[in-house]
């Protein structure tokens, strides 16, 4: 084989070796981009979840005030009752 053609055939594969690392590099940038967009998703995710959370928590504390209240409310009915019952004998 000729000097010249072991050249030709080295620069061919310099060239091939460029072509597939610029290749793995655009995929490699696309595959960083992907996995940011999914952390971004997760975080806004976390968010969302810390949102319901919070409005459970919320909600079952009116909840709690509500029948407490309504709790209150019957028992002061209840010895209303009771107290007008005794009156009436």
């Amino acid at each position: 084989m000729t000097p010249e053609r072991k050249e030709e055939i080295r620069e061919k594969v310099r060239n091939h070796k460029i072509k597939t690392q610029m290749e793995s590099n655009g995929i490699i940038l696309s595959l960083l981009a992907a996995l940011e967009e999914a952390e971004q998703r997760i975080r806004k995710l976390e968010l969302y979840t810390k949102s319901l959370e919070f409005s459970r928590d919320s909600a079952q504390k009116m909840a709690d005030g509500i029948k407490r209240d309504k709790g209150l409310e019957l028992y002061e009915a209840q010895q209303t009752i009771a107290r007008l019952e005794s009156e009436g004998k």
